[in-house]
C-alpha cells in the first residue's frame, strides 16, 4: 500500500506559500505471509548432469520448529526432526522421504518506508504546458535565461 500526501499551501500568505510549496510525504507499507521452506536430505548428480533433490523423513514425536532467543527471529528448524530417506546399497536414496512439500514455513515479513520529498524548479526554468489534448499530462520545457 502506498500513500502520498502533498502539503497544502495558502494563496493568501506569500511567505508561507514559498516555504511550504512543493513538500510532500510518501509512505509505503509492504507485508507478506511466510513463504514455504524446502528441506532436502541431499542433492546428487545422476547421468547426463541431472540433479535430484531428495526430501528427508520426518521423525515422529519431534517438533519441527525450535523456539528461543538463540534463533534469529525466535524460531528455527529442529534438525532432530528429520532423518535420512531409504538408502540403497550404493548409499544413494532410493525414494523421497515422507516430508511433504511446502510443509514448513519461514517468517512473515513487513516493511514500512517513509520519505519526505521537496520538488522545486530553479527560477531560470519556465515550463510551458503542451496544448495538444492527447498529451494532457506531458509538458515541454524551454530554458529562458532571465
Amino acid at each position: 500500500m502506498a500513500l502520498t500526501y502533498e502539503v497544502p499551501t495558502r494563496k493568501s500568505n506569500t511567505l508561507a506559500n514559498s516555504i511550504l510549496q512543493g513538500w510532500s510525504t510518501e509512505s509505503i507499507l509492504q507485508a507478506s505471509s511466510a513463504p514455504p521452506v524446502g528441506v532436502f536430505y541431499s542433492s546428487f548428480s545422476l547421468l547426463s548432469n541431472f540433479t535430484a533433490q531428495v526430501r528427508p523423513n520426518v521423525v515422529s514425536g519431534q517438533a519441527l520448529y525450535l523456539s528461543g532467543s538463540q534463533y534469529p527471529g525466535g524460531k528455527g528448524l529442529n534438525p532432530a526432526a528429520f532423518s535420512a530417506p531409504p538408502l540403497g546399497t550404493n548409499n544413494l536414496p532410493t525414494a523421497q522421504g515422507n516430508l511433504q512439500r511446502n510443509l514448513l514455513r519461514g517468517f512473515g515479513a513487513w516493511q514500512w518506508d517513509f520519505a519526505v520529498h521537496l520538488s522545486f524548479e530553479p527560477v531560470i526554468w519556465q515550463i510551458d504546458p503542451d496544448a495538444r489534448p492527447e498529451s494532457k499530462w506531458k509538458r515541454r520545457g524551454r530554458l529562458r535565461i532571465c
